[in-house]
């Protein structure tokens, strides 16, 4: 007669995920012919001991999970792969375990443990079965020794079990798996050097290492070499290549303070490695060390100087740049007036085989004693052509030459290049334009890509005036410039 509500305020409710305030009520099944551990029967009920309203309930609320019979589980493991295993000392192993619940139907999951310890999360069980890979054999133990792998099931929650079934452990004990250590493989060290002499304070010899597995001789893959001389590390350790061979360089400041001149001494090379390789050390390899001289160091000093780019045109105030008298060409459509010129002469000192161009530019030409010439007692500058045709000497190497190209081309394919820039078509003063020698700016007549020492050139300047200019003498002036790189 005592409400169900009071005699579940009474009792102690489960605080663990998924099964709070879940108490299971059980009758047993005692009757004749039910075995020890049969069937009982129980049911589950969540009640609602709160004030406030909690998983759908009311405040002293209950409600029926499930009716259904709790049936006992067990956990077994039925494989553990490898069951031994080879590892080198202070490898961490793992191996495949798979347990078996029964019944196949229970619904849960499955915890793996080695010697005690979880390892992994748990693993949901799948028609009876579960499997995980588990780590945590160390090799910390002794070679030989080996580990309990243990499971323990633990059923979904009451919602999800269409039948109910009890938790529980596996009760294997026995040793699932077994470490078993590789002994590592002996090795042997053998030590080359490439000379029995060094020279004191001066030469230097280089320690070859090759470090082999004793049986079989196969290479060393893995690990490094200390290299010592008369014991005393030399440098740090070198890691062997793929072919088991390691070097190191020895000089005397190898050597300890009090090595001198006549005395030998000793080279060693100690190998090690982590797992896989045992230790060895080479015989000891002597070489002696010698003075075949005594260096006595002088400083030596000498200089070159910047050098210069001397430009030589063989003119001066008194001998000017004199064209002959022009003439009326047969078109009778142009003055014109021309004049080899021999002696340009280009001499540079500079080291490094450096490249220089030298450019050309000439004034407007004006009629003597005017002083604001009219268009027709003016020469434009335009007019005045200059043209370097050959080459005359050279101590220049290589002395190879091209001349009379157009301004622009190419100056690759020889050292030395000479350009056309060739007078306008006897163009009027009022002409703005920078053809010939005319413009604001200069224009390269000859150009060496390496001209060190003195080349003499050959060049033709050339005048050509429009027939409108009045009778006199006419002048200008040019200018040479070098440029050097």
């Amino acid at each position: 007669t005592t409400p169900i509500a009071d005699t579940l305020s009474g009792g102690t409710l489960s605080t663990a995920t998924n099964y709070q305030n879940v108490f299971e009520l059980r009758m047993a099944n005692s009757g004749p012919g039910v075995s020890a551990g049969g069937k009982y029967w129980a049911v589950d009920i969540e009640f609602n001991p709160g004030t406030t309203t909690f998983d759908g309930l009311a405040a002293g609320a209950w409600r029926v999970l499930q009716a259904t019979p709790s049936l006992p589980t067990t956990t077994s493991i039925t494989s553990v792969t490898p069951a031994s295993q080879n590892v080198a000392g202070g490898t961490t192993g793992s191996v495949t375990a798979v347990a078996a619940v029964s019944p196949a139907a229970a619904a849960g999951t499955v915890q793996f443990s080695v010697d005690g310890v979880a390892s992994g999360s748990p693993v949901t069980v799948a028609s009876g079965s579960a499997t995980a890979t588990l780590t945590g054999l160390t090799g910390s133990l002794t070679p030989g020794t080996g580990h309990v792998v243990t499971a323990a099931f633990t059923a979904a929650t009451p919602a999800a079990n269409t039948v109910g079934y009890g938790d529980s452990a596996s009760t294997n004990t026995a040793v699932n798996a077994t470490i078993v250590w590789n002994a590592p493989d002996a090795t042997t060290t053998n030590l080359a050097l490439s000379s029995a002499n060094i020279n004191y304070g001066v030469d230097t010899l280089t320690a070859t290492a090759t470090v082999t597995v004793t049986a079989g001789g196969a290479a060393a893959t893995s690990g490094s070499v200390q290299f010592k001389v008369d014991g005393n590390n030399a440098g740090s350790p070198v890691t062997v290549s793929g072919s088991g061979v390691a070097s190191a360089t020895i000089s005397t400041g190898s050597l300890t303070a009090s090595a001198t001149p006549g005395t030998a001494h000793t080279v060693t090379a100690a190998y090690t490695d982590g797992n896989t390789y045992g230790s060895s050390t080479s015989s000891n390899s002597t070489f002696n060390l010698i003075v075949s001289y005594l260096p006595d160091v002088q400083n030596i000093q000498t200089s070159i100087a910047a050098g210069t780019l001397d430009l030589s045109t063989a003119l001066t105030i008194s001998t000017p740049l004199l064209l002959p008298a022009m003439t009326l060409n047969t078109s009778a459509d142009e003055y014109f007036s021309s004049l080899s010129i021999t002696g340009l002469s280009m001499t540079d000192t500079r080291p490094g085989n450096l490249p220089y161009t030298l450019s050309l530019i000439s004034t407007n030409l004006n009629k003597h004693g005017v002083a604001n010439p009219n268009p027709n007692e003016s020469i434009s500058g335009q007019n005045v052509g200059f043209n370097v045709t050959s080459l005359v000497s050279t101590n220049a190497t290589p002395n190879t030459f091209l001349g009379s190209q157009i301004p622009g081309a190419s100056t690759a394919g020889q050292n030395f290049t000479g350009f056309n820039n060739a007078a306008a078509n006897h163009v009027q003063i009022t002409d703005t334009g920078s053809l010939g020698l005319g413009g604001s700016s200069p224009h390269p007549i000859l150009h060496a890509n390496q001209g060190t020492g003195t080349t003499v050139v050959a060049a033709t300047m050339t005048i050509r005036a429009p027939t409108n200019l009045l009778d006199g003498t006419y002048s200008g002036t040019v200018t040479f410039s070098v440029i050097g790189s």
